[in-house]
């Protein structure tokens, strides 16, 4: 009888490894691409790439009383990303990064965008806010990026596991080029 239980025991221990799923991508080209892996067996998706324009936005009504109020965002095109998944927990990302020795936090920033609710309602945009201006001084915003879990992934790369997702639009930059967003979108 304790020989059972404890074959049950190691039995039911070992179970989630066997159903772990080992990713078969192959790593990304180019340095700088950030493949979507939604599961092993389902080719990885390229993220949607674009440089972000810096806008600064004053609020003129205030203005006006002498009150300076405004921000300043980093702004992408499109109201959300072509490059989806409905996955909310266990997303993936494979991050070519070329030297993967490094320690992923200050290589990869990720974090979630916001849909711009300002005047211009008619546009379709995705805003990252980095800056308000209010009573004539400025002050720089912590932007809040997301936490993840990284391992190395083949010989210059990373694999990010990524928490547990809200809906909406994301963003992934680099070391060296945070003025480009890979973005994605969790439905």
């Amino acid at each position: 009888m304790k020989h059972l239980i404890c074959s049950i025991a190691i039995l039911m221990a070992l179970t989630p490894f066997a159903f772990a799923q080992k990713l078969t991508n192959a790593e990304p080209e180019f340095v700088g691409q950030v493949l979507l892996v939604v599961d092993g067996d389902t080719p990885a998706q390229q993220l949607e790439k674009q440089k972000a324009s810096i806008v600064a936005k004053a609020d003129i009504g205030l203005a006006i009383l002498g009150v300076r109020s405004g921000k300043e965002m980093n702004i992408v095109k499109g109201a959300a990303s072509p490059v989806r998944t409905s996955k909310r927990t266990n997303v993936r990302l494979i991050v070519k990064v070329g030297d993967n020795s490094k320690d992923p936090t200050d290589i990869v920033n990720l974090f979630k965008m916001q849909q711009d609710k300002g005047k211009d309602k008619g546009k379709d945009k995705r805003v990252l806010i980095v800056a308000k201006v209010a009573v004539n001084k400025s002050s720089s915003l912590d932007i809040e990026m997301l936490h993840f879990k990284a391992s190395k992934y083949g010989t210059g790369s990373f694999l990010l596991e990524l928490p547990e997702m809200e809906p909406g639009e994301y963003a992934l930059t680099l070391e060296g080029s945070r003025g480009v967003f890979n973005l994605f979108g969790v439905d």
